[in-house]
């Protein structure tokens, strides 16, 4: 966006409205899309987005926190971190998780993630791979290895077994979503129900905002197994400071860390 805002104005457009600022001049009128909400609901969370702040474990991941918010209150694109393109779910900073690993792959998609982390040279013991969407699940079985001990699951993760609606584009962004008039109805379930003693080594969840739901789900495996946590928080605006402080009530160990991808 930074460079196609600049390409914009170096043309003679000198007034770019920028998505924050459009949501912020339309928010009685707009949706809450992923993040991008009023900038002003920010304010009722400062105290929440202090102690997030605290929990960080080194400056990088304060400064990425400061620059997101800034950005979410002005829209200026220019303050975001440079993203990083090729180490998702593998920071090339941080230390590398255990090896051989025990996978639980949360919105696994077509088998992107469990690919990505064999190209870092990372082995399996075991995966569980949880894919609702009907045609990203048939891709992901056909693209998932035979190496070790696998299973795909064609189901959401939530914080209980049950059925929800979920609309299903085949896309990366298929979510669950209560709203959804022309959805059909999946099964979703929690890992502590799903999955017994799987002593996960990493969980990684990217599922369109349920991820918050999805670790209350997964509470008594993380507490057992102590697992590392690879958790989106950009579907939601308080997924930002929620999802830390959730990990954190628990009283685990966990370091935390904050990346942009």
């Amino acid at each position: 966006m930074a460079p196609l805002l600049a390409s914009l104005r170096a043309l003679g457009f000198g007034r770019v409205i920028s998505p924050v600022e459009l949501q912020a001049c339309f928010a009685s009128t707009l949706a809450d899309a992923y993040w991008l909400t009023a900038p002003a609901r920010y304010a009722r969370f400062a105290d929440r987005l202090c102690a997030v702040e605290a929990l960080f474990a080194e400056d990088k991941s304060r400064d990425i926190l400061q620059r997101t918010v800034a950005f979410r209150l002005g829209g200026d694109y220019a303050v975001l971190p440079a993203p990083s393109l090729t180490d998702q779910y593998q920071p090339a900073d941080l230390p590398r998780w255990r090896d051989p690993m025990r996978l639980i792959d949360c919105g696994a998609y077509v088998g992107d993630t469990i690919a990505a982390l064999a190209r870092n040279r990372f082995h399996f013991a075991a995966i569980a791979a949880f894919e609702p969407d009907p045609a990203n699940f048939t891709r992901l079985q056909r693209n998932i290895g035979t190496e070790c001990s696998t299973v795909c699951f064609p189901c959401g993760v939530s914080d209980a077994t049950a059925l929800k609606t979920f609309s299903a584009s085949a896309s990366a962004a298929s979510c669950i979503d209560a709203d959804c008039t022309d959805g059909h109805s999946i099964q979703c379930v929690a890992i502590d129900d799903a999955l017994h003693n799987f002593a996960p080594t990493l969980i990684k969840m990217d599922i369109e905002g349920e991820e918050h739901a999805a670790l209350n789900g997964a509470q008594r495996t993380i507490a057992a197994s102590r697992p590392a946590l690879a958790v989106s928080l950009y579907h939601c605006p308080e997924h930002l400071w929620e999802i830390p402080l959730l990990i954190d009530s628990w009283q685990l160990g966990h370091r935390f860390f904050l990346r942009s991808h």
